[in-house]
């Protein structure tokens, strides 16, 4: 944490000053809302990046280091045969199966009457 809070900081700081610095021109407009606007972007751009960015963040990490995905340990690679028994459960697998439609066949496997009244009319 203290680590990526070194690397970043500075990135993080430079825009952060720099957003700040682009939303002060709306406060140069003689529209209200346009001022108001810039001012509430000003300070919400200013308290995120030295407070939230640098303090808040960091306390959160550290506090909940069980559930923190970095850094951690990758899971364990998967052998070929695991790859192929997985793909083999998932095809197989009744919830992802489309009822109507086979792979294997370009029209649909339902057998009925099916009117020409809700098909599209390719004149239009």
């Amino acid at each position: 944490i203290i680590r990526g809070v070194y690397k970043t900081g500075s990135i993080i700081t430079a825009a952060g000053i720099i957003m700040g610095i682009a939303f002060c021109g709306l406060l140069l407009s003689k529209i209200t809302s346009l001022n108001q606007t810039g001012f509430i972007m000003v300070i919400a751009v200013l308290v995120d990046t030295f407070v939230i960015r640098t303090s808040l963040v960091p306390a959160v990490l550290s506090i909940a280091k069980e559930v923190n995905w970095w850094p951690g340990l990758n899971p364990k690679c998967k052998s070929q045969q695991e790859l192929i028994n997985d793909m083999e459960i998932r095809m197989n697998s009744s919830k992802h199966v489309n009822s109507n439609y086979s792979i294997n066949s370009a029209k649909p496997l339902r057998t009925g009457n099916l009117s020409n009244e809700n098909t599209l009319d390719e004149t239009m």
